[in-house]
């Protein structure tokens, strides 16, 4: 669990493109289990902030 409120992991998801990303993808995404989906989310997040 982060420690972050949900108004500062909205900003990050919307700014990153993550809720795009799952949006686009939620056909497979949603097949996954709760914990594949968080470590998904979390690696997508990175990277975007990374580059």
């Amino acid at each position: 669990m982060k420690s972050i409120s949900g108004e500062q992991a909205m900003k990050i998801l919307s700014e990153t493109g993550t809720l795009e990303y799952l949006s686009e993808n939620y056909e497979i995404i949603h097949t996954q289990s709760p914990q594949w989906i968080r470590e998904e989310v979390d690696e997508y997040v990175n990277k975007k902030l990374k580059s």
